[in-house]
């Protein structure tokens, strides 16, 4: 049988440059490693205090850790299980698993590609993300806002962190925020209470998109929690009378006198903690309070009425000064003592002033400047009538029938 040489030789050279071993490109490991700065391992911080879960990535004798955000104690982390003994177990599991698959496959991909480059992996370092937690904190540091309101914001930055449901700032997806919202819920937390806790992360989240740190809004398709409505509690002035009459001890004397105050001129709490005589202006023998609100910043103007210019006096011109916590406890004793059925509070005063004024005839957008409101629509709430304005509109009807 006859043959072709050169076919046999061209056949026999393919064979043999399949047999030549190829180079395999070498994959960088990924794995989880657990408490790598020992804060949970020491022998007097056992069981006392959590160590962080990071990310390893190893090439070719290099390696760089992430953090994922998740920390646990000892007894709460298994090698093969990972994260157990954990009621949130499942819901970390998934967090983790989410950033060991996301490294593997941005390494993955740059290998494939030949461009693989250990410190180019897309995922910054704590370094460079900090926690949501912190983040939150950090924010609130830097804004403008009223001592309370800056409370408020450290509350979200302490639920962030207990809810485990977020690791680092870049990091922040759809996923996690719907997690975080079914542990508000499980807690226990109102519609009214979620829906400022979303807002106020929504916020945050959307400054960060445009300082680059995020690069989608996780809330695009989140329903926030509706708010449930509920009427304003306000006095009517019989039952302000009654509290203005009152005989009280010389201790509860002064937080009646305050929230009078309140009554009368419609400053908020924190307001009326920090004014003083600088911010009184003496204009054709009437007194004003020219300012801007400690929680908005909004310039407002407040005529002083007759009741408000006895309050200051009888304190020489400097109201009292009193905790909040203790203001609130002390109105709801004022309230039992002059028999009102209503839960007093530093936030009635301001809401008594604003609904008196509407039932008085002055419009809503004067009561808005009034209250330093920085919108029309938060001086809506206080639109009500009160009941005898409504008879007496009636008993009006009643002529032309």
């Amino acid at each position: 049988m006859l043959y072709d040489t050169n076919i046999f030789v061209l056949y026999n050279t393919k064979i043999f440059d399949a047999m030549i071993p190829i180079k395999v490109k070498k994959m960088p490991q990924v794995r989880l490693v657990f408490d790598r700065k020992h804060q949970a391992t020491k022998s007097d911080l056992r069981g006392r205090k959590k160590g962080l879960v990071q990310v390893e990535v190893l090439h070719d004798g290099r390696r760089r850790f992430f953090s994922t955000g998740v920390k646990v104690y000892l007894d709460q982390w298994d090698d093969v299980r990972r994260v157990v003994n954990c009621s949130e177990s499942a819901l970390l599991n998934a967090t983790l698993n989410d950033i060991v698959d996301s490294l593997t496959e941005q390494a993955s991909e740059m290998v494939r590609s030949g461009s693989f480059d250990l410190d180019a992996i897309g995922v910054r370092s704590t370094a460079d993300s900090p926690l949501l937690s912190e983040w939150i904190v950090l924010c609130a540091e830097k804004m403008e806002i009223a001592a309370n309101t800056r409370k408020a914001y450290g509350a979200l930055s302490r639920s962030v962190e207990r809810s485990r449901c977020f690791g680092c700032l870049e990091d922040v997806n759809a996923r996690q925020i719907n997690a975080y919202d079914a542990f508000l819920v499980s807690s226990g937390a109102s519609n009214n209470t979620r829906r400022v806790y979303h807002s106020k992360l929504h916020k945050l989240l959307l400054g960060a998109i445009k300082m680059r740190f995020l690069e989608n809004d996780p809330y695009v398709n989140f329903e926030m929690p509706k708010l449930k409505k509920t009427d304003r509690e306000y006095l009517t002035e019989e039952e302000l009378l009654r509290v203005r009459d009152a005989p009280l001890s010389k201790r509860l004397e002064r937080y009646r006198d305050l929230f009078l105050f309140q009554c009368y001129t419609g400053l908020s709490y924190i307001d009326t903690q920090s004014l003083d005589a600088s911010m009184l202006q003496h204009e054709n023998g009437s007194v004003y309070i020219v300012r801007r609100r400690q929680k908005t910043h909004v310039r407002y103007r407040v005529k002083l009425l007759k009741p408000a210019i006895a309050i200051l006096e009888k304190y020489d011109w400097h109201l009292p000064q009193v905790p909040a916590p203790h203001y609130d406890r002390c109105l709801l004793s004022i309230a039992k003592d002059c028999g009102i059925a209503k839960r007093m509070s530093s936030h009635v005063g301001r809401h008594t002033f604003a609904t008196w004024a509407l039932s008085h005839g002055t419009q809503i957008e004067i009561v808005s400047k009034m209250l330093g409101h920085t919108n029309i629509n938060t001086t809506q709430v206080y639109a009500k009538i009160m009941a005898k304005d409504v008879d007496a509109a009636f008993d009006k009807l009643e002529e032309f029938v």
